[in-house]
Parts: structure tokens; sequence; C-alpha cells
């Protein structure tokens, strides 16, 4: 999946998280922005990922002894960063966070590619079984459609 995609589906996750922890317009927006952030997380291992181009993340880091869909791809790395997020911010923001990053994993699953979640235990790529889509064709245009249309739903019935 793309960035933006990857920001979509965090923002998704995290509205109708918000929603369902009762916030109103503003906290849900402010989770569903820190689920963004964090669903774009994982890629700091590509040197296009969005994270590291339009905000310096790592810098001009190369990050050579990163391969992409690597170590930040897999469940151990989302571990690390719930304990961290859990450790310094308010638990829902946390579970925000947990929530976002997840999300990325959960949508590379769905790609050709697959992603490592057990590694290094394993040494194979997760895919599921049911849905293998092309990054950037046309399957991830639909999913950011339905998003974009069930947190604009939800916006909109919010700002009621």
């Amino acid at each position: 999946m793309m960035g933006a995609t990857h920001a979509v589906i965090g923002v998704t996750v995290g509205v109708i998280y918000g929603i369902q922890l009762g916030g109103d317009i503003q906290q849900v927006a402010f989770i569903g922005g820190i689920a963004a952030i964090a669903a774009l997380l994982p890629d700091i291992d590509h040197p296009r990922g969005t994270l590291r181009q339009h905000f310096g993340l790592l810098g001009d880091a190369s990050l050579f002894w990163l391969r992409h869909r690597g170590f930040t791809h897999t469940v151990i790395a989302w571990c690390a960063v719930s304990a961290v997020a859990l450790y310094f911010l308010p638990v829902e923001h946390a579970f925000a966070v947990m929530m976002g990053y997840g999300s990325h994993l959960l949508a590379d699953s769905i790609t050709h590619s697959g992603t490592p979640l057990l590694w290094p235990l394993v040494q194979h790529n997760y895919r599921l079984p049911f849905l293998h889509i092309s990054t950037g064709g046309f399957w991830e245009f639909v999913i950011n459609l339905i998003c974009v249309g069930a947190v604009s739903y939800v916006a909109f019935g919010l700002g009621k």
C-alpha cells in the first residue's frame, strides 16, 4: 500500500475508535490524526516513506540496515511501539497508536508481497488468504474510497 492509503486507513480506524470512546468531533479528529500518523510509522524503513519525505523523520539517514517491509513490519516492532506509546501517552492515545500501526501491518498483508509478521522466528511473509492486491492498483483505490466515504459520513454526522 502507498502512504496515503495507510494514512486514510489509519484515520478511519482512529475515527471509529474515537466514536467508540464517545468523543466529540474535536476528540475524534485528534484520535484519528494520531492513528493516521502511527499508520505511517512502519514505512520509516523506506527512503520514500511519507514521514521521512515530508517531515524529515530520521533525516537523510540511509538506514541501510533496514530493508523495506523488514523489522518495522513485524509484531515485535508493533509491540515495541505500543509499549512506548503506553508509557508516554494517555491510554486512549496509546491505543490509537497501536491501532494505526496495526492497520498498516494488516493493510500490507493483503498485498502480493505480504509482511514478515513473525520475523525473526519465521522467515515468511504473511498474506491474508482471500485477498491479494497490487500496490497503487484499482483495489487500493477502492479501499481509499470506502475509507474516505466512511470518515466523511461519520464527520458529517458528528458535526450536527
